[in-house]
């Protein structure tokens, strides 16, 4: 990294020539005299706020963490899609009078496509959090907030997985009950989706400052589909392929990285 020019207490970039850490709103690099792009002119400068290349060992294993979760969310995203599809055949059988075939067989498919969904989204968002460790330990204030978010996801995953389940065994009992006891087994997870949507929040941050620190615009294009559901698939793989070519990069100018 070059040398910081950044005034205390106030917002900082890296200069896409030197890599030199200045003021967010410095026109031209103090370090170097490289003018910087102001945002607005092109696509690349709207997204790529100044930055420089990975170049040390922590930069290797955060972007290692990055591909990670990257590939699990897509898998986990994609088992999601089926799960979605499994809750409101398996959750009806009964009260219609489906055939047992039918009711036992799409049990099966929920939780053949539940349980592996909500292991990956776990594991992404554990490798996601990884890659932020690193970098908060240098800038706190850029990634303490999506490292403090992420945490919700877990909490989310907990309570959805409690609710579905709320859900498988009470099933039969479903089409007769009580609202309000209707309402106390859907209530984990209108609240566990909230604390996703929270949690996924801090990984869009997480990704997107990272983008941000390397001049990467596909990573921060990546981390913005995330907000939509099941288009984050392909935020996930653009995320995947930025972080891929840019460790690959590193291997191929520096050679190789210990990695962990």
């Amino acid at each position: 990294m070059g040398q910081d020019f950044t005034p205390e207490g106030h917002e900082s970039k890296y200069c896409v020539n030197c890599g030199a850490r200045i003021d967010k709103n410095a026109m031209i690099c103090p370090g170097c005299g490289v003018r910087q792009p102001n945002g607005f002119n092109t696509l690349t400068g709207f997204f790529n706020t100044g930055g420089s290349p990975p170049s040390t060992e922590e930069d290797w294993n955060a972007l290692r963490f990055i591909e990670r979760g990257s590939i699990a969310i897509i898998i986990g995203v994609i088992l999601g899609f089926f799960t979605r599809l499994d809750i409101p055949l398996y959750a009806f059988s009964s009260p219609f009078n489906y055939s047992g075939a039918a009711f036992g067989f799409t049990g099966f498919l929920l939780i053949f496509t539940f349980i592996p969904a909500v292991a990956f989204l776990f594991y992404a968002n554990m490798n996601y959090r990884k890659s932020f460790s690193i970098y908060s330990k240098k800038e706190p204030q850029s990634f303490s907030l999506a490292l403090e978010l992420s945490k919700f996801l877990y909490a989310g995953i907990v309570l959805i997985v409690i609710g579905i389940f709320l859900i498988i065994f009470i099933v039969e009992g479903l089409a007769y009950a009580n609202p309000f006891v209707v309402l106390l087994f859907i209530a984990p997870i209108i609240l566990g989706a909230i604390f996703i949507i929270l949690g996924y929040i801090g990984i869009i941050l997480g990704l997107w400052k990272i983008g941000t620190r390397f001049n990467d615009a596909l990573m921060q294009v990546g981390s913005i589909l995330f907000i939509i559901p099941y288009v984050s698939i392909i935020g996930g793989i653009l995320v995947y392929v930025s972080a891929r070519m840019m460790r690959n990069n590193m291997t191929s100018t520096t050679g190789p990285q210990t990695a962990v």
